[in-house]
């Protein structure tokens, strides 16, 4: 998934051809600081992209992330994936 807040999320399956969602600025919590959600719509359904400040190990390599993610596809049939995820640079 790549994101650019306010703007769109990219989401890439397996080298796929990309799904686009026009999206929201990120938004935390009611009464808290975390964690942070993005949603969003495109031609697949709604995008919902949960992101919260953890240690998270991909389970594939030697890689230590700082957050968790978990995203929600909406729409005929809906779609869930959850993973570590990083900011970019």
């Amino acid at each position: 998934l790549d994101v650019a807040p306010g703007s769109s999320a990219d989401l890439s399956l397996f080298g796929g051809t990309p799904e686009r969602f026009a999206i929201g600025r990120l938004q935390p919590a009611a009464g808290y600081f975390e964690p942070f959600a993005l949603t969003g719509s495109g031609a697949t359904g709604a995008l919902t992209v949960v992101l919260a400040p953890e240690y998270c190990s991909d389970g594939m390599s030697d890689m230590a992330f700082g957050i968790t993610t978990t995203v929600v596809v909406g729409g005929p049939q809906t779609r869930i994936f959850a993973g570590c995820c990083s900011l970019a640079r």
